[in-house]
């Protein structure tokens, strides 16, 4: 591969930066995976867990805009303001707006704020 032409540079350095570091940008930004439950919650944690994927996902939330930390906003403003909007937008079915509520909402993620 010649990398004397500037754009074959920049492509590539490109492409090394997004294969480094595209997949972990939300863990740098303080998202974290909830905790794991106490025994018998496993039900709980699988919604979590589905609503910070859609949170992070290029496919729904990540689709139009980067997210922001969880914690940037109140339970209040996810429930009342900025779900209603950003669900409809998102299409997203019933049980995916149940499992991103569940997950903007809870303790772990409220935790992550800008500072």
């Amino acid at each position: 591969m010649n990398l004397s032409s500037p754009v074959t540079w920049l492509a590539s350095c490109a492409s090394v930066l997004l294969i480094c570091c595209g997949c972990k940008a939300p863990d740098l930004l303080g998202y974290k995976k909830a905790p794991t439950p106490l025994a018998g919650h496993g039900e709980v944690q699988s919604q979590l867990d589905r609503g910070r994927t859609m949170y992070v996902s290029v496919t729904k939330c990540n689709l139009c805009h980067r997210p922001k930390p969880v914690g940037d906003y109140s339970p209040e403003q996810w429930t009342n303001d900025i779900l209603p909007s950003m669900g409809k937008k998102a299409r997203l079915t019933d049980e995916q707006y149940a499992d991103l509520l569940a997950y903007v909402t809870s303790p772990s993620a409220q935790s992550s704020k800008t500072e």
